[in-house]
């Protein structure tokens, strides 16, 4: 229930704004950095919406207990890589980090996609503050 939950409000958000939103839980990411692994999976498996196949994913090793938020785009000044920052990418880390930490996946993929939107949502308006 928790996870059609999730999918469908990560649809409606890629839809919305024109951006995919994926969130990756793996096993094991085979020794990789978990940014390369989360990028890497994005490029391979066709992800990215838009002019500039924007995306932002979040990727849970489960092995290593590893996380990345990346922002995908084919221009870095353009596009999720141009709102999704590493600043912003903190910030949304800071967020979920303890529900995360405690193993709330749910609760920390749900803050992931209210961050998400924040952000979207401000750019479009053109009223984006960090």
């Amino acid at each position: 229930d928790e996870i059609t939950k999730l999918e469908n409000k990560a649809d409606e958000l890629s839809i919305k704004y024109n951006c995919d939103i994926l969130i990756l839980m793996v096993d094991s990411i085979d020794g990789k950095d978990p940014n390369k692994y989360a990028d890497d999976f994005f490029a391979a498996n066709g992800y990215g919406l838009g002019e500039y196949n924007s995306g932002i994913s979040l990727l849970i090793c489960m092995e290593t207990r590893d996380w990345a938020i990346t922002a995908h785009s084919v221009k870095s000044d353009a596009g999720a890589q141009a709102i999704f920052t590493d600043d912003v990418t903190y910030k949304i880390g800071e967020d979920i980090l303890s529900d995360l930490s405690s193993n709330r996946y749910y609760n920390s993929f749900d803050i992931f996609m209210e961050k998400v939107e924040f952000y979207l949502s401000n750019i479009r308006q053109k009223n984006f503050f960090i």
